[in-house]
């Protein structure tokens, strides 16, 4: 990508999602104005390639812009899964999933009810006041998704046993419903980005399964009781320091997301959820985990990369059912011997932390699959990797190695390998690189070993 389009895409604000765009928000229609007429100006100027001369300039006009910004809201653009209303067939029963876009009308077009085998209903930057009750008559209706819905007045519900999914992206709390007891057959209910910062009520829908609040205000301070039915809960990016106790009543959950917060203390009531089976904290500022984490049994992920974690427990050896273990990106020094125990895990990424050696039970992980060390102070090969006969992918790059065993090239399932950025001394790294080079003439197999050769070394693999 050259230079003046990535400028572009980047002051253009765009997420990487396809269907939806962050643009800003001016206290001035001048300000709003401006920044348009600055896109359409940087638009033409990467058309036109006698006008690339100005894309610097208006970068800088733009930045001073974006700056002017009170809030930033999303806008949204038809899912490519669904067809456009306006351009829906002539055989309205072949319709199940339909996207009404930019439409005025404050209720539904009649015309809707003739796609009579409709699933899924996504209603974008419009005015509808009320899904009526008539949406019943459409028998095979189960999800509505209303993305930056704005009718004058609240939004009303009716009463609905069909609908279990409802999507509301809309960042004008008084815009949005009261209350969803009217669709008490909910199973899934998805309210991101809508600006929240007190956690929903959710009375009246006990069937509830899955949850999700990403991008909103929560901190959770208020938060009082769980939901006994909820499976899923989605918490990513909001304003969360402290997972309160109150989290230990949510007893059914089985996924719970907290990435992308502040969160520096778990409640021990996190003990409570005997039903967890995917945890994830990634990037957050925990530098401790409290001893009643370790004693979820059913964990199967825990995430928790990009923290400050120092040292795990030896009660890790509770987690006898995880198959996936992130711990990348902390400042762990040391792991203890228990790890042995999680006969279950099948990945473990370790990667971009302070550790000079590894606990011997390493090498009773028979199921491990892939194992990632990398960036790393390993001073010598530990013994116990070599155990591992299962490995498929195994990083040891940009550690502090000086030799390496002949066994490390003959792992029987081993598909990629990287030891590159190790400081191997003379004699190691010739030995090292013939039988890298042995390794990958009997079998597929990548391996990384840049920084080991000289600058006159063929090049046969990196």
């Amino acid at each position: 990508m050259n230079r003046a389009l990535f400028t572009l895409i980047f002051l253009l604000g765009f997420y990487t999602l396809p269907a939806q765009q962050r643009v800003p928000v001016f206290a001035s229609r001048s300000d709003s104005a401006a920044y348009w007429q600055t896109i359409d100006r940087l638009t033409d100027a990467m058309r036109n390639p006698r006008y690339t001369f100005r894309i610097d300039s208006l970068s800088k006009v733009m930045a001073s812009l974006r700056d002017k910004a009170v809030r930033y809201r999303t806008e949204y653009r038809p899912s490519p899964l669904y067809i456009n209303y306006s351009k829906r067939p002539s055989d309205a029963s072949t319709v199940t999933r339909v996207s009404l876009v930019d439409y005025k009308g404050k209720e539904l077009p009649d015309s809707l009810f003739l796609l009579t085998n409709l699933k899924e209903l996504e209603l974008i930057n419009t005015r509808i006041r009320k899904l009526p009750a008539r949406l019943e008559e459409l028998k095979s209706l189960e999800k509505i998704s209303l993305l930056n819905n704005r009718p004058k007045g609240r939004m009303v519900l009716h009463k609905s046993e069909r609908i279990k999914s409802l999507v509301i992206h809309d960042d004008e709390i008084d815009r949005r419903p009261r209350s969803f007891r009217k669709y008490s057959h909910l199973e899934s209910l998805d309210l991101s980005r809508c600006n929240l910062d007190r956690f929903p009520k959710l009375k009246g829908i006990p069937r509830l399964k899955r949850l999700l609040l990403t991008e909103n205000r929560l901190q959770l301070n208020e938060l009082k009781r769980g939901m006994p039915g909820l499976e899923e809960l989605v918490l990513t990016s909001n304003s969360i320091r402290a997972v309160p106790p109150a989290i230990g009543e949510f007893t059914s959950l089985k996924k719970l997301n907290l990435n992308a917060n502040q969160v520096e203390q778990l409640a021990p009531e996190m003990g409570k959820l005997q039903q967890l089976e995917q945890l994830s904290l990634y990037k957050n500022n925990l530098k401790a985990l409290p001893k009643e984490l370790y004693g979820l049994s059913s964990l199967r992920v825990i995430d928790l990369y990009y923290n400050q974690l120092e040292e795990l427990d030896p009660a890790i050896l509770n987690w006898t059912q995880l198959e996936i273990l992130y711990l990348a990106n902390n400042r762990l020094f040391t792991l203890p011997e228990t790890l042995g125990h999680l006969k279950n895990l099948r990945e473990l990424y370790l990667h971009h932390n302070r550790l000079s050696n590894l606990p011997a039970s390493l090498g009773q992980l028979d199921s491990l699959r892939v194992f990632r060390v990398n960036n790393n102070n390993l001073v010598e090969f530990p013994a116990s990797l070599l155990r591992l006969s299962a490995l498929e992918n195994l990083d040891l790059a940009s550690n502090s190695l000086t030799s390496l065993p002949e066994a490390l090239f003959d792992y029987p399932h081993l598909q990629i390998l990287s030891i590159k950025g190790n400081p191997l001394e003379p004699a190691a790294r010739t030995q090292a690189l013939e039988w890298a080079r042995k390794a990958m003439q009997k079998r597929p197999l990548m391996i990384h070993f840049e920084g080991l050769m000289e600058p006159n070394d063929p090049v046969e693999n990196k």
